[in-house]
């Protein structure tokens, strides 16, 4: 199962994602309009600063800064309003959007004017406009207007070229922003975007390391404060004292109302637990220690996640555990 988003307040990031099945749900500008709607609607309740945006037939993107770091539940909102208002203008039902939205964390440092051409330029690069002037739906022309706009220019402005925009004077910002525009280069930009996009960032390794230390993902000086399993120390478990421990811990414990079909069944799922969740063990080393090739990588990890919601099954998994620290069933060399 996937993690939680990685966000945090005050965080800038380029959100994406498609249609189901990548299908052209955007057919009239009324369609286009009407998501828009929605968009700036939920974000402006959420306090979102709003920086680009482009919307492509079958996909779309956004830049914006979540002050809150609550980047989930307004993207859980948002597309579920969108979702309910786009299924009822069509005349369907069931899942609209392909799954969860991507979302990469920008580093402003460096690669702000980046993400930004690269979300203005997409309909050149999918041929569907000869400049960034021309496409209809995208934030030029919020960027770009004389009154007001939907766009958080201030701040736009302050990331871009280093102060904040002219209201007093807009033509100028104008003028600056349609210079920059003119002399991107849509080759140069997307290599660009390739070198710092890695993972879920868009950014240099040393920003990467600093926001994973942060959100304790990382180690940082020596001090284990990881959530990752990698970043865990390998417990020398054997599996034979994952099993012996197990079937002890049912002795003591009992089945009565587990919801284990046998006890057969209660050794395999603790022994699963114990190897994947304490002692880090890969799926693919227990499905090779079980001889379950060929069978569901899920079997194991629903099993588990089943398993974590019982609070009876839970108890007897801690016993088990609490025998192999208690008689030191571990090996001298880590099972593969």
């Amino acid at each position: 199962m996937r993690g939680p988003r990685i966000s945090y307040p005050h965080a800038v990031l380029h959100v994406i994602n498609r249609f189901v099945d990548r299908h052209p749900f955007f057919q009239e500008p009324k369609d286009y309009k009407h998501f828009l709607e929605i968009y700036f609607e939920v974000a402006k309740s959420f306090g979102m600063l709003n920086y680009a945006y482009c919307l492509m037939p079958n996909h779309f993107h956004f830049v914006l800064e979540t002050p809150s770091g609550e980047i989930s539940k307004f993207l859980q909102r948002f597309l579920t309003k969108a979702a309910k208002s786009l299924n009822f203008r069509k005349d369907r039902t069931g899942h609209l959007f392909q799954g969860r939205s991507k979302t990469l964390i920008v580093q402003t440092e460096r690669y702000f004017s980046t993400v930004i051409a690269y979300v203005l330029m997409n309909p050149v690069r999918a041929g569907l406009s000869r400049d960034v002037f021309s496409y209809p739906w995208s934030s030029i022309r919020e960027m770009l207007r004389n009154d007001t706009s939907r766009l958080d220019r201030g701040e736009l402005w302050e990331h871009l070229f280093g102060h904040r925009f002219n209201e007093e004077n807009p033509l100028d910002s104008i003028f600056e922003a349609r210079k920059w525009l003119k002399e991107l280069d849509s080759e140069m930009n997307q290599k660009e975007f390739d070198q710092g996009h890695r993972g879920g960032f868009l950014a240099n390794t040393d920003f990467r390391k600093k926001v994973l230390e942060q959100l304790e993902r990382r180690h940082r000086d020596g001090v284990k404060k990881g959530r990752r399993k990698g970043d865990r120390r390998k417990i020398l478990w054997t599996w034979e004292g994952m099993n012996r421990a197990a079937k002890e811990a049912i002795e003591q414990g009992g089945m009565v109302d587990t919801g284990w079909r046998s006890k057969e069944k209660a050794i395999q799922q603790i022994c699963w637990f114990l190897a994947h969740d304490r002692a880090c063990w890969t799926w693919d080393q227990i499905r090779k220690k079980e001889s379950m090739f060929g069978e569901p990588l899920s079997k194991c990890s629903v099993a588990i996640y089943r398993l974590k919601k019982n609070r009876k099954k839970m108890e007897i998994v801690e016993l088990a555990e609490n025998i192999l620290v208690n008689q030191g069933l571990e090996s001298n060399n880590v099972e593969e």
